[in-house]
């Protein structure tokens, strides 16, 4: 995620100049796995990687962090994986590495809400690293591209415009939010977002903070599964809501047919004004649990849960489809792809398991050598550049 945000909006490839190859007291991966994470790397916007360490330290603090060369000098397996990793890359650097998209999906991510959530763990209760890495995964598991962004500083051209548990919302930040939507753009903010200003003070004004207009709604107060902060050791506990998109053009029912369970601990009450419901939770009174706000040329979508991959993951999926978005590339379970231009695909199997991936078209893969017509098998912590021409 740290190394997402630094990428975010310079539009230059990233050295992993501390490429582990080790771990402390952690000798190696299985076999593969180094080569995978190397692979990975291009997928994700990085074009060198240099191997920490190269032998093993005999003295110090990471005398136990294991490198390619044994203490005694010997070349371990790890050496012959990184020189397996080394002709990879200099056969893939006659084709369109580094990679460097132009994402249409911007994730706000604010350093600043981290202290703030850890002043007020007895009401932000859900770490704000996991709303971000909650939200991070719906792109990830749907091969998309998308930028991590401070909301008071955006210049990309995006397209969507998600904000996951942001506590904080300065005037600049909820400007360049208004903004946004106001000229085409479409957000999406969940619960937990726009409750301080700078200071960390808490907005004496309607909720989300200096955008209640923008989102059309008022935060009425909010639900727990526990009232009072857990004892030491003892979890939370969660709640499943089971959430139901509202009529829709072509039902009869007036509820749709799409519909996701999500786990959540908190959720809060929306007072709606011009906002819509968008869905509802079928618990709870039928109360909305998705609404969404026509303002400018754009829409603004708020979710009265906490961040949930599940229910992010399926209001990106019906949004995308009412908007003509990509809904990302279709791929096995575990397998990352990306497309690195219109001839060439990179697929990696992030997994232990052998997986099949069918091809849209024939092509060469550059790795191995090999054309492949209808499907492409990956062994496991395998890859392939296919390049179809």
């Amino acid at each position: 995620m740290i190394n997402e945000h630094r990428l975010a909006e310079l539009n230059k490839p990233m050295w992993c100049i501390e490429f582990q190859t080790g771990n402390f007291g952690c000798y190696a991966g299985k076999a593969g796995v180094l080569r995978m994470y190397a692979l990975l790397c291009l997928a994700y916007r990085t074009q060198m990687v240099l191997a920490w360490t190269w032998r093993s330290m005999l003295g110090g603090e990471e005398q136990f962090f294991f490198g390619l060369v044994d203490h005694d000098g010997t070349c371990g397996r790890k050496y012959h994986e990184f020189a397996q990793i080394a002709s990879d890359y200099h056969v893939l650097e006659e084709y369109g590495f580094p990679y460097l998209p132009q994402p249409e999906i911007a994730l706000a991510y604010c350093y600043e809400n981290l202290p703030v959530y850890e002043y007020g763990t007895y009401y932000y209760r859900t770490p704000y690293k996991r709303q971000i890495m909650d939200a991070f995964k719906v792109f990830h598991y749907r091969n998309l591209d998308c930028n991590f962004v401070d909301l008071r500083n955006m210049s990309g051209n995006y397209k969507i415009l998600v904000i996951p548990g942001h506590a904080i919302m300065t005037e600049e930040m909820a400007r360049n939010v208004r903004n946004f939507v106001k000229e085409g753009g479409i957000a999406i903010m969940t619960a937990y977002s726009a409750k301080v200003n700078e200071n960390n003070s808490v907005f004496d004004t309607f909720q989300p903070g200096l955008l209640s207009d923008v989102f059309g709604l008022r935060v009425a107060g909010f639900e727990r599964t526990m009232v009072h902060p857990p004892a030491k050791g003892e979890k939370t506990p969660m709640k499943n809501l089971c959430v139901r998109k509202c009529m829709t053009e072509g039902t009869e029912d007036g509820k749709g047919t799409q519909q996701v369970i999500c786990e959540v601990s908190y959720w809060e009450l929306l007072e709606l004004s011009s906002a819509q419901a968008y869905a509802c939770y079928e618990e709870e009174d039928g109360s909305c649990a998705v609404s969404v706000n026509r303002y400018g040329k754009g829409k603004a979508y708020y979710t009265s849960a906490e961040t949930s991959e599940p229910l992010l993951d399926w209001l990106y999926g019906q949004i995308a489809e009412e908007e003509g978005i990509s809904p990302g590339i279709d791929a096995p379970e575990g397998v990352v792809v990306r497309k690195i231009s219109e001839e060439e695909t990179l697929y990696v199997n992030t997994t232990s398991k052998v997986k099949e991936v069918m091809l849209e078209q024939p092509g060469k893969g550059v790795l191995k050598g090999e054309s492949f017509t209808e499907r492409l098998v990956l062994a496991p912590f395998d890859g392939e550049l296919i390049v179809c021409k």
